[in-house]
This record gives C-alpha cells, structure tokens and sequence, in this order.
C-alpha cells in the first residue's frame, strides 16, 4: 500500500516545519508539496529519492510503510551513522522508532487543498453563498475544491488565498450580504492579531467573518466580535476553543457591489453646509 502522501506531511510535521519552510529547505515549492500530501499530484522519482535522503529515510519506508504507527524505520542506503544520527535529531525520529511529542502550544496547520494554474501558482478559490455548508465537508477534499470557482488577483502573491462571500449582517457597517471577502490562510492561531477580520471556520459555527480577539494562549480561548452595533443584542461575542477550528484567513481585501454611502458625521456636516449656503444666498436676494 502507498502511503507516500501521509508520510510526507507527517515527517514535515515531526520536523517542525510548515509547508513554506520545507518549500526553502529542499527547494520544492510550497503548493507542489501541499499537493503531494493531498494526493492532488505525486512526486518524481528523482524527488521521492531527494526527500528520503532530506528525512535520512530508505525509500521502501517512504513510500510503503505507516510512519505514524511507530513502524521500525532503517536509515538510507549510503549514509553514514553520523548523518543519520543528525537528521534524525534535526527532524524529531529516531532512526529506530518514532518519537512521540507534546503538541505545540496553539493551533498549527496547513491547508488541506490548494489549487494552481499551468504556471504553477496559487489559485485563490472562491467559496460562494451557495458553498458555504458544502465547504464544511468539503475544505479538505480535493474534488470538491477543483469544482468551486478560481481567480488569480494582482498583488495576492505570498501565501494562500481564498475569497468567501459574506452572509448576514453581524458585520455591517463594515461588510454587507454579498460582498466577497479575500483571506490569506493562517498557519498558526498564535499568529492572530487582536481587532483585525478574519475567516473562521468550524465545525459548530460555520464559516463565519468576525473581528477576532486573540486569547488562545491565556485562556486558550478566540473571541469573535461583530461590527453591527445596532443591532448588537442579535450578535453576541462567540467564544470558541481552538479544538474547534477547522481554518482561519485572515481578511487582506474585500468586494463590494454597493458604494458605500458616507458617514453619518460627514453625512450631517454636509447638511449643515447646504443649510448656510441657501442661507447665504437668501440673504443676498433680500439685500437686493
């Protein structure tokens, strides 16, 4: 059996690396790795060889065995006690058995599917209104991420993106139905910074878009705001675990098909100064 794609993300993620960091370690780049531990592609020969030699691994286990289940692993053809001994220290496996560890304070991970266009770059998927139960049981299956919409935008060019349309109004005035708003993926919850937007995705609530307060190494907590005061008693502060969480993007740029009215400050300063002008010119006919 091939468990070549499980392997390779379970190696990375024993070394303590992120896709973007094993990208500039073996110079692979970071979607063509993504697509490799999502079976959306498998690597040539010539990488599988490369990856066994980075992990100080045979390539039999690589690609046959169940590294997860703590399966006796041998170093590679040709490499010295010495190396082994290094890589297998560098990466967290011992070149006899696998080593288990404490998980990493916070939350870490990597988008499930990521998808390219011929040159080899990013897409930015959009989830639709219509997707977004969907999107629940399909974030992490490659088929159904192929099958939803995809854009490249100028200037979205480090990370990965994805575009959700927002539903409900707990975020006006800020966003209103049917805007679309673009998030870049989130590798890590300690990442999040307090009173910024955010995509967050889980199982109990959705895909919901909410002002994020950062309490995950505290209190192991994320509070989600809304940016509807006047309606506040309808949008209360959602309080969730990071167990919870299935994704999070952070909002970089968003669409709109309404222009947005101004201000209300604005919006009476500009009355004010329609009022003197019909004064002013008033006063101008009765001088006459």
């Amino acid at each position: 059996m091939n468990h070549l794609a499980k392997n390779l993300a379970f190696l990375r993620k024993r070394s303590g690396l992120t896709q973007v960091e094993m990208a500039e370690k073996t110079g692979i780049k970071r979607n063509t790795w993504s697509n490799w531990e999502n079976e959306v592609a498998q690597p040539g020969v010539e990488d599988i060889f490369m990856i066994a030699q980075f992990f100080d691994i045979s390539i039999d286990d690589l690609i046959k065995e169940d590294l997860e289940t703590r399966v006796q692993l041998t170093p590679s053809p040709g490499m010295s006690k010495k190396r082994a001994k290094s890589t297998a220290k560098s990466t967290s496996i011992s070149t006899s058995n696998l080593v288990e560890e404490p998980a990493p304070k916070g939350w870490s991970r990597v988008p499930k599917v990521v998808t390219v266009d011929p040159q080899g770059r990013d897409n930015i998927v959009h989830v639709p209104l219509r997707a977004r139960a969907g999107y629940l049981a399909g974030y992490e299956d490659p088929e159904y991420i192929q099958k939803l919409p995809s854009y490249r935008l100028p200037g979205l060019t480090h990370g990965t993106f994805r575009m959700f349309d927002i539903y409900g109004h707990s975020m006006v005035p800020t966003f209103h139905e049917s805007d679309s708003i673009i998030g870049r993926y989130v590798d890590n919850l300690l990442e999040i910074r307090d009173d910024r937007i955010y995509i967050v995705v889980t199982q109990r609530e959705g895909v919901v878009v909410k002002r994020v307060v950062n309490r995950v190494q505290k209190d192991r907590k994320l509070i989600l705001n809304s940016d509807n005061q006047r309606h506040a008693g309808e949008y209360p502060p959602i309080v969730i675990d990071p167990e919870e969480i299935l994704e999070v993007w952070h909002g970089v740029l968003y669409m709109s098909r309404q222009m947005r009215a101004p201000g209300e400050i604005y919006q009476r300063l500009i009355d004010v100064e329609s009022r003197l002008t019909l004064l002013e010119n008033a006063s101008r006919k009765v001088a006459l």
